[in-house]
């Protein structure tokens, strides 16, 4: 009587044991429909305006200037054509400039690679291997 009741109940449990770890487990089978990306990009997380002539178009006397809070970063090296004061002029509070390790430099009578206009200064930090601005 006693093995019976173990031959029974083995199997019995073996199958309940595999009817919940289905149940618990979900459907196999992905969702239709096309398979998309979860992550987000980095325009998502930071979005960023290059510094160029459309996004920042220059000054009377900057190639550059900066008009609006935001993350800006260069795309490339930028040479201050003559008669230009400085090459990137900020003229906005809350602006980040990502230099990204290109090169800013005059082309003849620029005294400043990046001028911040009064009142728009609260902090200011450097490489060790990037100049005074």
């Amino acid at each position: 009587m006693g093995r019976l009741r173990i031959t029974v109940l083995v199997p019995s449990v073996t199958i309940a044991g595999v009817c919940i770890g289905i149940v618990l487990a979900g459907p196999l089978n992905p969702p239709a429909g096309p398979v998309a990306p979860t992550y987000k990009t980095l325009n998502d997380v930071e979005p960023r305006i290059a510094v160029n002539a459309t996004n920042t178009p220059g000054h009377i006397s900057s190639t550059f200037r900066i008009a609006q809070a935001g993350s800006y970063y260069l795309t490339g090296n930028v040479i201050a054509p003559i008669g230009h004061s400085a090459v990137i002029e900020v003229a906005s509070s809350g602006v980040t400039l990502d230099l990204g390790g290109f090169l800013i430099s005059g082309g003849g009578t620029a005294q400043n690679a990046v001028r911040v206009n009064q009142g728009c200064r609260t902090s200011r930090s450097r490489t060790a291997s990037s100049p005074e601005v």
